[in-house]
């Protein structure tokens, strides 16, 4: 995979991957149904083929949320038809797409790139056809300046960024211009106070229900927002903030599962905590890690510089000390150690980072973090906290991660709860990778934050510190169903699996002890040793415990006023109480590992907050009713599974756990580790049908036989093959004239051809002995709501034309269209455009002699017997004839034109 460097060009890509031929994307749409703290998203993006005539293989990249999860993917056929995609394991699906595209059959694939990073793969696209795939994903949504703040991000480009890029899709990115409207529809259990849009696009804000729906809440707590983007321009990141009472408020929404192959209830806790407690006695050491290289120049420079301001004077007065690090390519830092907190040293600092520029070149960022681990004692004599200030344009995320984890393990003192380490991240500016922060961020037990253009960023800054400040509180939840404490740990009441471990020794049993029979008959020698490398551990998985959580057993710190989130999935059997008529409250248990105080928070059980209205598109097929919450949870668990933790009962975690003390290499125990924790997430994904790191979406529409791209993949007439697939076949040997052959570096081959024994390919048949079959009808309307493809084409309401450079809505017939000429004379003077067909008939009988070619030699019209017919030009006897005419009578600039015309389209 090449080096990449991050450049000036951020956004995505849809191209072919036979020829690299940028495709055009024509067009993109969403809808988002915003429910308390979290949003359900459909894209759709419509793809159109309008380059290769055999059929496109088209691949389009771009970003999500590192927190969204992809749960729905539907292709939809020029002609109407439809396919649900279902997801797979991740080869599975690969080889079913490919096995698809070869034979023929349009298909789609939708994988995960990175952790925010998703790619659509649609092969075999007719030419002229749109193809429309439609993505629903679900993410959780982000805290703001303000407690009763979250705020929506929809990112529309991503950044190109350093390193080695970790799939080929990923490698390069390019902007794609493309019209793109969204709509939102929010709901939220208290009243909705305010909705802004920071990122600055232009919006239209209707509170309220929307019109049609009959709301079960309020009309104020309703609203409706719709953004549109006409020129295709506006990359920023969509932002969206909403202001709501109670949205800081505890709450645990459950949902039983409406799938009746699902017997199990999905719960959703989430709180922000509010609590005081006094600063680390002895004072903490913080440490500013401030990305400086290339991709940050410009407005992202200065955002660093504002927001370094505000993070150094939000550290406590008293006990601090603090330090400057720059990386890039290098790494350097202010101080050769960290220096007290004073308003020397404060000055100091702020005119270093006013003289801060974006010169140190590439991303390192897993240089720059082990470059600040490896400058703090060992053990910490202190606690330690690491703000990273990044846009996270670098690949190499797990070796950001696998330092950090590192780091958190080794530099603090055993048993000393003053002594530990964390590491918080600020994405800075639009497309900022979420993965790379949250990564880094979850693996140093502490939050992300982002700040974009056109932002306020003190609020943001001030809870980050706040955190940092705060001595570790670690908690548990108590679910109140089917645990107890065994030895000093909560398990499940039903866990019973236990590993059986087959014997072969005891299927035949041995003569004696030590004694070997030398003529064993049963005994066979050649498969007796296995020879070659050790195959890939393949486990079985344990049945699921009664109760899954998110974070698992270990939760992560609880800090003040960040957003703490806790997901179960919790078997209910049918036969069974439901859950909420079990459990009326959850209660989270916790204590100050500083100072031992104890902590409790007690939140009521209620149904989760059914959305009133329905967002699914009239193309699409998504279903309103979901299982949201099991979503979420799922795609938790996931993340989990990805970071190493899991929730195998300690019959199976025993066998790929190193007993303590033990010495030696712990290769074998790591790889079936991981083996165990991909089939989970593969039965995860494929489960509630999510995509993941190890599961995609495949879409094949195998029902379209008459459209079916024939193998090899070429059309009616014939295929291009490039010069390089024809080996040893130089350009005399395809015995082509110049007529019959397609611009270099591409031959034409045609389809129906009598196979030659001389020759290694066959011999073109004419043109004119070519069977074409009856193209399909075209339908034309004058619906307003109509969609253009390639069946369908748009008529005038009132002249009844089907050509024109744009359209309009009719303003005298509302929900019919009209075409640019009858539009503006509707709107400018508010009457039908007249009929000019009779005006344009009698214009033509007059004309008729006057448009006939005229022999300038001879001073005389040509009569319409002179006029070669359009029929006996397609016959190559007739048409040599035709041509030598042309070029002996150059007055015949009419039959010229149409000559050049007729080639051209055969």
């Amino acid at each position: 995979m090449p080096l990449l460097h991050p450049s000036n060009n951020t956004g995505c890509r849809f191209y072919d991957s036979n020829t690299g031929i940028d495709l055009v994307l024509d067009g993109c749409s969403a809808q988002a149904s915003i429910t308390d703290v979290h949003a359900f998203v459909t894209l759709s993006q419509n793809f159109i083929n309008v380059h290769a005539p055999s059929g496109a293989l088209g691949v389009y990249t771009f970003p999500l949320i590192a927190d969204a999860v992809v749960c729905g993917f539907e292709m939809v056929r020029g002609d109407g038809s439809k396919v649900e995609g279902v997801a797979k394991e991740k080869e599975e699906a690969k080889r079913e797409y490919g096995s698809a595209v070869s034979e023929g059959y349009t298909a789609g694939l939708g994988q995960q790139e990175t952790g925010d990073i998703f790619s659509v793969s649609v092969g075999n696209v007719l030419l002229a056809e749109t193809v429309t795939i439609n993505l629903r994903y679900v993410q959780p949504l982000m805290d703001d300046e303000k407690n009763d703040q979250i705020k929506f991000t929809f990112p529309r480009t991503y950044a190109q960024r350093y390193g080695f890029a970790p799939t080929i899709n990923t490698a390069v990115g390019r902007t794609t211009q493309q019209p793109f409207q969204m709509h939102f529809v929010i709901q939220q259990a208290g009243v909705i106070r305010s909705i802004s849009c920071p990122s600055g696009h232009p919006i239209s804000l209707e509170l309220g229900a929307p019109d049609g729906i009959i709301p079960q809440e309020p009309q104020h707590h309703f609203a409706s927002v719709s953004l549109t983007d006409h020129t295709g321009f506006l990359t920023r990141d969509i932002v969206l903030v909403i202001t709501a009472a109670g949205l800081d408020a505890p709450r645990c929404f459950i949902e039983p599962h409406s799938s009746l192959n699902h017997e199990t209830t999905a719960v959703a806790l989430t709180f922000v905590p509010k609590f005081n407690l006094p600063d680390i006695q002895g004072g903490m050491e913080y440490v500013f890690l401030v990305d400086r290289s290339g991709s940050m120049h410009g407005t992202k420079m200065q955002l660093v510089r504002e927001a370094l301001i505000v993070l150094l004077r939000g550290l406590p007065t008293s006990g601090t000390t603090f330090n400057i690090f720059s990386f890039g390519t290098t790494a350097s830092k202010l101080w050769d150690s960290s220096r007290l907190y004073s308003q020397s040293t404060l000055d100091e600092a702020t005119n270093h980072i006013d003289s801060m520029q974006a010169n140190y070149h590439g991303t390192e960022i897993a240089s720059g973090l082990q470059f600040v681990y490896d400058s703090f004692p060992k053990p910490l004599q202190r606690p330690v906290a690491v703000f990273l200030l990044t846009d996270g344009s670098a690949w190499d995320v797990s070796t950001c991660v696998e330092y950090t984890l590192s780091a958190r393990l080794a530099l603090p003192e055993p048993d000393n709860a003053r002594s530990f380490i964390r590491v918080f991240t600020l994405g800075i500016g639009s497309g900022a990778s979420s993965d790379t922060c949250d990564s880094i961020a979850r693996a140093g037990n502490g939050i992300a934050a982002y700040v974009k253009e056109g932002e306020p960023i003190a609020g943001k800054c001030a809870r980050l510190v706040r955190a940092a400040r705060t001595p570790e509180v670690k908690v548990e939840v108590e679910w109140g169903v089917g645990s107890e404490e065994r030895d000093g740990n909560l398990v499940d009441i039903d866990d019973d699996f236990e590993l059986v471990e087959t014997s072969s020794s005891a299927a035949s049993p041995k003569l004696a002890a030590g004694l070997i029979n030398l003529f064993d008959p049963d005994s066979d020698m050649d498969n007796q040793l296995s020879t070659g490398p050790p195959p890939k551990p393949n486990p079985t998985l344990p049945p699921l415990p009664l109760i899954q959580q998110s974070p698992s057993a270990e939760i992560p710190s609880i800090l003040p006023g960040t957003r703490t989130q806790i997901y179960a999935i919790i078997r209910t059997p049918k036969s069974e109480e439901p859950f909420d008529r079990v459990v009326k409250q959850i209660k989270v248990n916790g204590i100050v590992t500083s100072t031992g105080d104890h902590v409790q928070l007690v939140v009521p059980v209620s149904r989760s907050l059914s959305s009133s209205v329905s967002i699914s598109d009239p193309t699409t097929s998504f279903i309103n009713e979901y299982p949201f919450i099991h979503t979420l949870a799922a795609k938790a668990l996931i993340r989990d599974r990805e970071q190493g933790k899991h929730s195998f009962p300690p019959s199976v975690s025993a066998l790929f756990t190193p007993t303590p003390g033990e010495q030696g290499d712990h290769t074998d125990k790591l790889e079936l580790k991981a083996a165990y924790l991909e089939k989970d997430i593969i039965r995860l994904g494929t489960q509630y049908n999510l995509a993941s790191r190890y599961t995609s979406f495949v879409a094949v529409d195998y029902s379209s036989q008459s459209q079916r791209v024939q193998t090899p993949r070429v059309p009616v007439l014939g295929a291009l093959i490039p010069q390089s697939r024809v080996p040893g076949i130089p350009s005399p040997a395809m015995q082509m004239s110049t007529l019959w052959m397609a611009p270099s570096p591409y031959y034409l081959q045609l389809q129906q051809c009598q196979p030659q024994k001389q020759h290694l390919y066959p011999t073109p048949t004419p043109i004119a002995m070519l069977q074409l079959p009856a193209p399909l009808p075209i339908q034309y309307t004058d619906d307003a709501a109509s969609k253009k493809t390639q069946y369908h084409r748009r008529r005038c309401f009132n002249c009844l034309t089907a050509e024109s450079p744009s359209w309009r809505r009719s303003t005298l017939n509302p929900g019919e269209i009209v075409c640019n000429k009858c539009g503006l004379l509707e709107r400018t003077h508010p009457r039908p455009r007249p009929d000019f067909s009779s005006i344009r008939s009698a214009r033509h009988s007059h004309s008729t002699l006057s448009a006939r070619p005229l022999d300038r030699k001879a001073g005389r019209r040509l009569s319409r017997a002179s006029v070669i017919p359009q029929a006996e030009l397609a016959s190559p006897s007739r048409f040599h004839d035709a041509l030598s005419l042309c070029h002996r009578n150059s007055s015949l600039l009419t039959n010229r034109f149409r000559l050049h015309t007729i080639l051209r389209r055969l």
